[in-house]
């Protein structure tokens, strides 16, 4: 069973932030439980809709040990060509995936070892 973690990119200052935590609907809420499946909470403490991005842990990491989140770039052993690409969640399939930057075939996140070189917001690190 894989860990189920979040990330999350302000738009405003352009920059990860760790401390929210507890988002459901959009929001950041002070005390967060689930409790089968139903959520109870606190008070609201931010209205997210508008500014922040909320990326979800693939649950693989690169050959480094660097977790892997939709929204990085990765170099990948299975393209001879090691072209950049962006993982990718699919509503519909209920996987990640990842692409090339310019579309084009998908490859399962198992098939190939990975590294993380950046991610959409940042560009890739040099």
């Amino acid at each position: 069973m894989r860990e189920i973690k979040f990330r999350f990119w302000d738009k405003r200052v352009n920059k990860f932030r760790h401390e929210l935590g507890h988002v459901h609907n959009n929001k950041v809420f002070d005390i967060y439980n689930d409790h089968g499946g139903m959520f109870t909470s606190g008070l609201v403490k931010e209205d997210v809709s508008d500014h922040v991005v909320v990326q979800q842990y693939t649950g693989l990491k690169d050959k480094n040990g660097v977790e892997i989140y939709e929204g990085d770039l990765i170099l990948s052993d299975h393209w001879a060509s090691q072209e950049t690409m962006v993982v990718k969640w699919d509503q519909d399939a209920c996987m990640f995936y990842a692409c090339l930057l310019s579309g084009g075939d998908r490859i399962n996140m198992d098939e190939a070892e990975k590294t993380v070189v950046g991610n959409i917001f940042e560009g890739v690190d040099k």
